[in-house]
């Protein structure tokens, strides 16, 4: 799956989860006896609510496995961890600056083949969008990622089932992909998972928790950053 899917997914169930607040888990809220657009639209509604959310998932992208575990805010803000084909890569996002530290092999795969010693065991700093490093920056970016989605099929209503402990409904996409969101029946229209078919015929999902959880985010130390400017002079 390529890395601009990926964010896709993510911007799918993103978009939908950000208006959630935090509220009562008690009781049914109602949703199920509406239609599947109809859910859509009232999880969806709220969009501009959400402060942060929690993002984990198992995918495969480019046939590779990868583990996503992000916490991302409204306020540009973001830190976590994606695994990718082996390579770790730990993210921070602070305003325009993101701080990104990976392997040898990470480095390699985004066109730095020969990492200069200055980057070993340090974070390099890039600005937001920036090139090779926009697929990564995208993800620490909650506004970008409700852009990013565009519905492009009808939803139906599909089966029930629990997903963290919450009474959920899934919202089938039709066509091809087997993409389903699942929206809790309990206290807030949350949406609680995103899953879509594999080629292989296996199955990814994407869960999003700890809505509106602060969270704290340090900015490494300027010791342990080398400013991707810097590394472009040296190697001019």
């Amino acid at each position: 799956m390529p890395r601009s899917r990926l964010i896709a997914l993510l911007a799918l169930a993103a978009v939908l989860l950000s208006g959630c607040k935090l509220g009562s888990w008690f009781g049914g809220n109602g949703v199920s006896k509406l239609s599947a657009q109809e859910i859509f639209d009232q999880a969806k509604s709220g969009a501009d609510a959400a402060t942060s959310v929690r993002v984990q998932g198992r995918l495969i992208s480019e046939g590779q496995q990868v583990s996503i575990d992000m916490r991302v805010t409204q306020g540009q803000s973001a830190r976590g961890v994606i695994t990718m084909g082996g390579n770790t890569i730990e993210l921070v996002r602070s305003g325009l600056d993101v701080y990104v530290k990976g392997s040898d092999g990470f480095y390699e795969s985004i066109g730095i083949r020969a990492m200069p010693r200055q980057l070993q065991g340090k974070y390099l700093k890039v600005q937001a969008g920036n090139g090779e490093f926009a697929s990564l920056t995208g993800l620490t970016d909650i506004r970008q990622i409700f852009d990013l989605f565009r519905p492009a099929r009808p939803l139906t209503k599909g089966k029930k089932r629990k997903i963290n402990g919450l009474r959920a409904i899934g919202l089938v996409e039709k066509g091809d992909g087997g993409r389903t969101l699942f929206v809790a029946l309990q206290g807030q229209v949350l949406p609680v998972r995103i899953t879509t078919r594999t080629e292989a015929g296996g199955s990814e999902s994407i869960d999003f928790l700890e809505y509106n959880q602060p969270f704290t985010i340090a900015v490494p130390p300027k010791a342990s950053v080398v400013d991707i400017n810097q590394l472009t002079k040296a190697a001019a």
